[in-house]
């Protein structure tokens, strides 16, 4: 059985908890964790989920693999957040 994205996301960077994902100090570590994980393997429900839960922006892509690409980039901190916009 496949883990759902935030959990898998979640224990790979060492998370207690999935709430644990809106830390900072996690964003330079799911950057590094993102491209080993197949776009494809998890829906694009999931994806733009992952990208809601960790950005805290509602967003919609038209493909897995974009909206894992934007929440690489976010995590890497090539995006400005939430909180830089304002």
């Amino acid at each position: 059985m496949v883990k759902e994205l935030l959990q898998l996301l979640a224990d790979q960077a060492g998370c207690m908890f999935i709430s644990d994902l809106h830390n900072p100090d996690k964003a330079e570590l799911l950057a590094e964790i993102l491209p080993a994980l197949p776009a494809e393997q998890y829906t694009l429900w999931a994806w733009n989920d992952a990208v809601e839960y960790i950005t805290g922006q509602t967003k919609q892509f038209d493909t897995p693999a974009a909206a894992k690409a934007y929440l690489r980039r976010y995590c890497a901190g090539g995006l400005p957040s939430t909180a830089d916009a304002g």
